[in-house]
């Protein structure tokens, strides 16, 4: 009898993880979404905020193969399978009109894609970052959007059926080496696609401005002001730079970090460089007592190289990444050819400028976590607002009370999304975010809630809510009358403990 019950619990959790067609998702019960490994649907398809595509995305997280060739869908929205890792295949609609912007950024095990012939446009950064894709092919003419089809690192086969060919911009295939990719095109149709913008990508590298007309139009956020020396000649950056520390009165090494960060940019930017003092620009780094607030920095471009001041290490680092920000450019190659001689003299307006992330409702790994800290930093945010305790779960380690990360830091759904989500950050990992995170001169806040927002760490200790009732962790969005009881001591002997080992990993203020 237990065998007989065993294999017919084994028959129907095979039947729900097969493939299932339907017109729409609807037509799934939950857990058929939560546990589809294949889908085929046939319907007309909505694209709203609870609809079809949203379903596939954020319900069917298991989801490897989709196919919606014969779906009655014109428009696939944006952002429709952003990040969906675990997608491998998908069958576009026959009838598809439009591909929305980032529709697929980085479902990076995304073998290939045929785009329909009934296509009509591709939006931005479409499949951006599907650096899993090996094979592309575009049946008809679409208008293809900037980055559409950027950083796909194991792309080896490019198929276009059009004899003319379709509108790219030239960063829609960013990232493309000549003679890296196979550019498969129709038969007498090969010089067109080499004059073609995008397309010529394929046989040269595209051609850019020689130099940065504009540089306010590469910075975010803009500077106080900007000079740019007009008549000079502008300053060629494809060859060996010296990066140069000032010299300063006090320890020499003050600027030690910003060498780093200096070297580690111009080599992502430039790839050539040598510390020779006989030879190539100069990058030269100083300490200005003068400037009148601990950001400030004054960057000024001339026939030499470019000269970085900031009256404390601070403020030379956001020197560092405005310059950063003018070699990129409009971001068509990694590095312009060559930027104009000028002056910058920039203050903050703010002095916390923050990024808020909510790990605490879904974990983020660590190395994810961490690479936001440089992508903050190049704009200049200079605070990381780091969430780790809600209704939904206890993320960082408590070394006096272990069972808030042994029980409270997972759960099974959110709302309607039946998937696990689980996950906390030891005490010396969060030590290792701070110190990364101060090469770029970024704060970590970490956020305790109270008195509300604390139903994880009452799932554990009762005792801190004024009935002393066990409630379960939250799975769903909303607010909770679960609250700190202000009359009972235990609060305040948790709150301490948990704030005295908190400040002893992060040094914010």
């Amino acid at each position: 009898m237990k065998r007989l019950l065993l294999l017919s619990a084994t028959t129907i959790l095979l039947a729900v993880m097969s493939a299932q067609t339907v017109e729409r998702m609807d037509n799934l019960k939950p857990e058929q979404k939560s546990m589809a490994i294949s889908l085929k649907l046939t319907g007309e398809l909505s694209t709203d905020r609870k609809g079809d595509y949203r379903q596939m995305r954020d319900l069917c997280f298991q989801v490897r193969d989709i196919d919606l060739s014969d779906a009655k869908s014109t428009e696939i929205p944006k952002n429709a399978f952003h990040s969906r890792h675990q997608l491998l295949n998908i069958a576009l609609p026959k009838v598809l009109k439009t591909i929305g912007t980032q529709a697929f950024f980085a479902c990076d095990k995304l073998q290939n894609i045929t785009i329909p012939a009934s296509v009509e446009s591709i939006g931005a950064a479409a499949f951006s970052g599907c650096k899993g894709m090996t094979e592309l092919t575009i049946e008809g003419a679409p208008v293809i959007g900037e980055y559409a089809f950027a950083r796909l690192s194991a792309l080896k086969t490019v198929k276009v059926n059009s004899k003319v060919p379709p509108k790219a911009d030239v960063s829609s295939f960013y990232g493309v080496e000549p003679g890296s990719v196979k550019l498969i095109v129709p038969k007498g149709s090969e010089k067109a696609y080499m004059k073609a913008a995008g397309w010529s990508r394929f046989y040269a590298q595209p051609k850019m401005a020689k130099e940065v007309s504009d540089p306010m139009l590469c910075l975010t956020p803009m500077p106080q002001t900007l000079t740019v020396q007009k008549g000079a000649k502008a300053l060629n950056v494809h060859t060996a730079w010296n990066i140069v520390v000032a010299h300063m009165d006090g320890d020499g090494t003050v600027l030690n970090n910003e060498v780093e960060r200096a070297r580690e940019m111009l080599t992502d930017r430039i790839g050539n460089i040598v510390n020779s003092r006989q030879r190539g620009l100069q990058l030269v780094l100083a300490i200005d007592q003068s400037l009148d607030d601990d950001e400030a920095y004054t960057l000024a471009v001339d026939s030499k190289g470019v000269n970085i001041k900031g009256k404390t290490p601070r403020g030379v680092f956001w020197g560092l990444m405005t310059l950063d920000q003018i070699l990129l450019g409009s971001g068509n190659k990694e590095c312009v050819d060559a930027i104009p001689q000028l002056t910058v003299k920039d203050t903050p307006r703010t002095h916390v400028r923050e990024l808020m992330v909510d790990p605490a409702r879904t974990f983020i790994p660590l190395d994810e976590l961490k690479a936001f800290i440089p992508e903050m930093a190049r704009y200049k945010l200079n605070a990381l607002h780091l969430h780790l305790v809600d209704d939904q779960a206890w993320r960082i380690e408590i070394k006096k009370y272990s069972q808030l990360t042994a029980q409270a830091s997972s759960r099974w759904g959110q709302d309607d999304l039946l998937m696990p989500y689980k996950g906390y950050y030891t005490q010396q990992q969060m030590r290792e975010l701070v110190s990364f995170a101060a090469r770029y001169h970024v704060e970590i806040v970490p956020e305790i809630e109270m008195p509300g927002h604390e139903v994880a760490a009452i799932s554990v200790f009762p005792e801190l809510t004024c009935h002393q009732r066990q409630v379960p962790i939250r799975t769903t969005c909303g607010v909770s009358n679960e609250l700190l009881c202000p009359g009972n001591d235990f609060t305040y002997e948790f709150l301490g403990n948990v704030f005295k080992e908190i400040a002893d990993i992060f040094p914010s203020k």
